[in-house]
């Protein structure tokens, strides 16, 4: 076909896809979110399917679109070359939005007729962001053509003006941008709009935040439907034996009324976790390695090949991860996990266990000329009252910290990133966090954090921490050089009151607190004392939680 059917290669990404995630009151709108995009996305590489169309990244394995639909690991941009005489990244555009649009339609369709096509559209339109670049193409030079991709991917990000909706009237209580189009019921009629389903009282929704709140409910399981964070907050008592006991008691005597009130009070005695987790993960700079920033041969051809290796790897890991919620049967705590980033919900005794099969299951699959890439994650344990949209805001904002705090290398700080932070919320919004690397003696360092500490504090009534803190937390301006000497002395000393003759437990604990206050300095050689004594608080509480859920 000569000329008439060149060859070109796109760029293609939605915007605003993390305030759309965020804008979410509960785990349901959450799962769906991730639910629409992924499924927007998967709608764009098949329009390319009439066009030759070839998915060179993200490296999914799999040619058959249907295999996808239950996939979690689809991230918000693809790179495809395909066969056609003109572009067609403006095509793909108009027909996404109106792929979109036609799946608002069809769910709003059984209950709300009179809600025009073009109240929806104008809502609607405005939700998402599509941005693409594209240009001829051929394999030789795929480096050049990628790069050149990015470049202008870049420019136009920027200049592309963001869609917005002008509307004067009461907003949505959810994302407080659009105008309310659904209510609970007629109860206040002050606000004229449409019935919903599935809102709660004084719950008012534009369109866009109502979509997800319905997306796909009659496929849903019933795991999904009922999600919500107390239920999370309350799944680490499937183990408890006590609460077994008690239902067993209960199914077995429920006919006998002495013995009823009597398992009543025995449950009235449990003190049910109220805590659960969100837990984030962020791959460091994957934007630096995909570009071949640490890639080593000049050829186009082994650098093409070269990213699809790393994309099928992170793929893989990703996978892995989704084995490990599916063999526990708790598929649904998992929100997202694709292009460099994962978002999940856990109970709190999870934690500890899903964080170190993160860790094995990293440096299985990345070693050898990949060994060097790290992520960063953040561990946030909360009230299951605090507003579900406050803490996915702050999860994002507090993982950018610690990404920022550990940004630049040290002579003991070799890979940059590579970091943590644990914050734990209250009900009342007040917080605690921490941030360190993720290794310590090269071992993860949450076994120390989450597993010695913690078994320091659920044995021990020792407070020595609250006496060092009211000695040296105005003190950390002053190098670390000159004050870690005395600092660990006295530390040493208490904490040897406090262990009597665990000699040798105690030993191996103030080594490791040694190395970890170093290596967690600001950069300067500063000591931060309040980051290290914040660990202390955050660890008793961490061993509160989890006595609510083993005991």
């Amino acid at each position: 076909m000569g000329d008439y059917m060149n060859e070109k290669i796109i760029l293609f990404s939605i915007g605003s896809v993390q305030e759309y995630i965020i804008n979410s009151r509960n785990l349901k709108d959450l799962k769906n979110s991730s639910d629409i995009i992924k499924e927007i996305m998967l709608k764009g590489i098949e329009f390319f399917k009439c066009f030759e169309g070839e998915l060179i990244l993200p490296n999914l394995e799999v040619d058959n679109l249907n295999l996808l639909k239950n996939d979690n690991n689809i991230p918000n941009y693809f790179i495809i070359k395909y066969k056609n005489s003109e572009y067609l990244g403006k095509k793909l555009e108009e027909e996404l939005k109106e792929f979109y649009i036609e799946k608002v339609e069809k769910e709003l369709e059984p209950d709300n007729k009179k809600i025009s096509n073009e109240i929806i559209k104008n809502q609607i339109k405005s939700t998402f962001n599509f941005y693409w670049v594209e240009t001829e193409y051929d394999d030789e030079n795929y480096k050049k053509f990628y790069n050149e991709l990015y470049t202008h991917f870049d420019a136009v990000k920027n200049s592309k003006k963001y869609s917005t909706l002008e509307e004067t009237g009461k907003k949505c209580s959810i994302c407080g941008e659009k105008n309310v189009y659904f209510k609970k019921n007629n109860n206040n009629n002050k606000i004229n709009c449409f019935i919903g389903k599935n809102l709660k009282e004084n719950e008012t929704l534009c369109i866009s935040c109502y979509f997800k709140r319905i997306y796909n409910n009659k496929n849903l399981s019933t795991n999904n439907k009922n999600l919500s964070t107390a239920k999370i907050a309350l799944s680490c008592l499937e183990e408890n034996e006590k609460l077994k006991k008690i239902l067993n008691q209960y199914n077995n005597n429920n006919n006998n009324k002495d013995l009823y009130e009597g398992i009543l009070d025995s449950k009235d005695n449990i003190d049910l976790p109220n805590y659960y987790c969100i837990y984030r993960l962020d791959i460091d700079n994957l934007g630096k390695w995909m570009s071949g920033k640490y890639f080593t041969s000049t050829e186009n051809k082994n650098f093409k090949k070269y990213q699809q290796n790393l994309s099928l790897k992170i793929n893989k890991f990703f996978n892995k991860i989704k084995e490990f919620f599916k063999n526990k049967n708790k598929l649904d705590f998992l929100i997202y996990a694709g292009g460099d980033d994962l978002l999940a919900v856990l109970p709190v005794s999870l934690i500890y266990e899903f964080d170190n099969e993160i860790f094995k299951i990293f440096k299985e699959i990345f070693k050898g000329e990949y060994s060097k890439l790290t992520y960063s994650k953040g561990i946030f344990i909360t009230h299951y009252k605090t507003p579900l949209k406050e803490i996915v805001r702050v999860s994002k904002t507090e993982l950018e910290k610690t990404k920022e705090r550990f940004s630049k290398k040290r002579i003991d700080r070799e890979l940059e990133k590579d970091s943590t932070v644990i914050s734990i919320m209250n009900e009342g919004y007040d917080s605690r966090s921490i941030y360190f690397k993720n290794k310590l003696h090269n071992e993860n360092a949450i076994e120390f954090v989450l597993r010695d500490l913690q078994k320091y504090f659920s044995e021990s009534s020792s407070y020595f921490h609250f006496e060092l803190e009211n000695q040296f937390i105005n003190m950390d301006d002053i190098e670390e050089n000159n004050l870690i000497d005395i600092f660990m002395l006295e530390q040493r000393r208490l904490m040897k009151r406090a262990y009597k003759n665990k000699d040798n437990e105690f030993e191996n604990v103030h080594k490791k607190l040694l190395k970890y206050l170093e290596l967690n300095a600001k950069l300067g050689d500063f000591i931060d004392f309040e980051n290290y004594f914040n660990l202390f608080h955050i660890v008793r509480k961490y061993s509160q939680l989890m006595r609510k859920c083993l005991k």
